[in-house]
């Protein structure tokens, strides 16, 4: 999965290796915080778009 933030840094990682117990934390929060966030899939076929205000 690739994680877009147009601000900041953006990240490519594997959703199975962060998250659990003894592995690193998500690249960025499922939840924007002021900020627009895009978690897309390398060959666009799965995404979500996070919108700061809704």
């Amino acid at each position: 999965m690739l994680a877009l933030d147009w601000q900041h840094t953006s990240y490519r990682f594997a959703p199975q290796g962060v998250g659990g117990p003894g592995q690193p934390a998500w690249p960025l929060s499922p939840y924007p915080d002021g900020d627009y966030y895009i978690y897309l899939s390398e060959d666009f076929r799965i995404g979500s778009f996070g919108h700061p205000w809704e």
